[in-house]
């Protein structure tokens, strides 16, 4: 113990810089992050309090690019202090134990690396108003994320480098072949999105989930494969030293992840396949959760216009029906085939503008409509729109099941409202035609819930705050997995989430409001399974030009 209090005494004192460039990030991420729930504005314009809630977003997003910046430099330093490739260092000439060296190496870690992002994290919470103490669970599986995704990988890299350049060369070769494989999945027909690493990183983790049928969406699965390889490969290169050995354990991470991905996905598999893999067909004789019919009125908010002459937009709405009480079904995008009579059939893909679907005992009034949207050609679509065709849908389905049910007051503006098990909420002020709530909760989003409210059909009181007007579905926040925390820096997961109103008036014809002590009901829901079914419906009409 003795010899392990020397060598984390002595790196103290040689790297207070490096610690105190860690600790100044850390400090500046906790004076700025929680002040994005801290302003306030109005209005679509954007005034002194919005561009100071835009600027605040971005320092907390380049803070928490700066963290694992600081962290790099930290491990850096520390590990190559008694650089582990060569053998002619001066510590090899101290009796140093290499049991004795790792344990202190990661005792300072603990000090200057976890028990700071734990503190931090801790009273960005507590300036954002939620709980710590509440959020352990969170906090801890975040901190496994953290240490599988960037910390165990930064200290593998330092170990089997012989310094710092070579350590800032080999993590940019990662970063780039990172950046290849996700223009690659893109180019693949994977049409991912990477808006952040957490996108990219939750991308990875569903390539890395078995087949299942609710398979997580996490990045638990990638966390987990790194944080074997990554230790393996640093035990191994304090007790040996045979750089050669651990190099090849790290390289192996890259061509294993390719073996799982290969494997798990199925690429020889024809789309249909994967389809079918996904969303099992439902068996003979067994209902659907959801049944689509032709909405009578659907000519009323059907609409279409020529996107560079050659395509055209169509917007329908079509009757839902045949949802369980107490459920809800959540359909992702769907193709659709269009039959002529004559025997043309053209084949696409259909937007939801709505994804997910509630009972219709959800509602005072139930909302029965589903609005979709499609590209057609012109000229397809000027044949197809002659006479009544066929529609044929094959509905990928998440069944849902309702599990706990909250009713809140709106609160006045400038005031949150506590929602359990959802978040902290206040009103968005910078909507004035429709109600939406601005939230946060600790780690993660929470299960997927939806939101409802009843309108009137007379302004608010002189007392009262007049929210806005809200025509619509219901509208739908949160996840569908049930983890405990997202990877991330910061601890606290913000989004916007819309008031649905519901009255008797499904088709828009007069005003309505929403006022603020008005009660709104927010009802949250785990997934059930994933199912595919068919909806055909016969002699539709396309809606004409307008």
């Amino acid at each position: 113990m003795k010899q392990v209090l020397h060598i984390f005494a002595k790196d103290i004192r040689r790297f207070w810089p490096e610690i105190l460039f860690s600790l100044v990030i850390l400090a500046a991420l906790v004076h700025v992050y929680p002040q994005q729930w801290a302003v306030h504005y109005s209005g679509w314009q954007v005034d002194t309090g919005q561009k100071l809630l835009l600027k605040f977003q971005l320092f907390s997003s380049i803070l928490c690019v700066l963290v694992p910046v600081g962290w790099f430099l930290l491990i850096g330093r520390v590990i190559q202090a008694e650089a582990l490739v060569g053998d002619r260092q001066y510590w090899l000439t101290r009796p140093y134990d290499w049991k004795k060296l790792l344990i202190a190496k990661l005792l300072f870690l603990l000090v200057f690396l976890y028990l700071p992002l734990i503190a931090a994290q801790a009273m960005m919470l507590i300036y954002s108003g939620l709980n710590p103490l509440s959020s352990i669970p969170g906090m801890l599986f975040n901190l496994l994320l953290i240490t599988g995704i960037v910390v165990l990988p930064l200290v593998a890299i330092a170990a089997v480098t012989s310094n710092f350049l070579r350590m800032t060369i080999t993590l940019l070769a990662i970063v780039i072949g990172a950046v290849a494989y996700a223009f690659s999945a893109s180019a693949s027909g994977k049409n991912y999105s990477y808006q952040s690493l957490p996108d990219f990183l939750l991308t990875i983790g569903q390539d890395l989930s078995p087949a299942h049928i609710l398979r997580s969406s996490s990045q638990l699965s990638l966390a987990l494969l790194l944080i074997c390889f990554c230790g393996v490969a640093i035990v191994l290169q304090y007790a040996m030293r045979r750089a050669w050995i651990s190099r090849s354990i790290l390289l192996g991470i890259p061509a294993l992840l390719v073996c799982i991905i290969l494997l798990t996905s199925n690429s020889a598999l024809s789309d249909q396949a994967r389809f079918n893999r996904d969303y099992p067909p439902i068996s003979a004789g067994e209902s659907a959760p959801i049944q689509l019919s032709a909405n009578p009125s659907a000519h009323l908010f059907s609409n279409r216009w020529p996107i560079n002459g050659n395509m055209t937009d169509v917007f329908l709405y079509l009757q839902v029906s045949g949802i369980a009480d107490g459920t809800a079904v959540m359909v992702d995008h769907v193709p659709i085939s269009i039959e002529a009579a004559d025997g043309f059939r053209w084949s696409g893909m259909v937007t939801f503008g709505l994804g997910a679907f509630p009972s219709a005992s959800t509602y005072s009034v139930p909302l029965t409509r589903a609005y979709v949207s499609f590209d057609l050609p012109t000229a397809v679509y000027t044949r197809l729109q002659a006479k009544p065709v066929t529609l044929r849908l094959t509905l990928p389905l998440t069944q849902l099941q309702a599990t706990k049910v909250t009713s809140v007051s709106i609160p006045a503006q400038g005031q949150e409202v506590v929602v359990p098990d959802y978040g902290i909420c206040d009103l968005d002020p910078g909507s004035t035609h429709f109600a939406q709530l601005r939230c946060h909760s600790a780690f993660r989003q929470p299960q997927i819930t939806s939101a409802i409210a009843e309108l009137a059909d007379t302004p608010c009181s002189a007392t009262q705050t007049e929210l806005g007007i809200w025509m619509g579905d219901a509208r739908w926040s949160g996840l569908l997995n049930s983890e405990p925390a997202e990877f991330g820096m910061g601890p606290v997961t913000s989004w916007i989430v819309g008031i649905n109103g519901l009255n008797d008036n499904h088709k828009g014809a007069r005003e309505t409001h929403l006022c603020s002590g008005d009660a709104v009901t927010f009802t949250q829901y785990k997934p059930v399974r994933r199912m595919q079914t068919t909806a055909t419906i016969t002699n539709f009409q396309l809606p004409a030009l307008k």
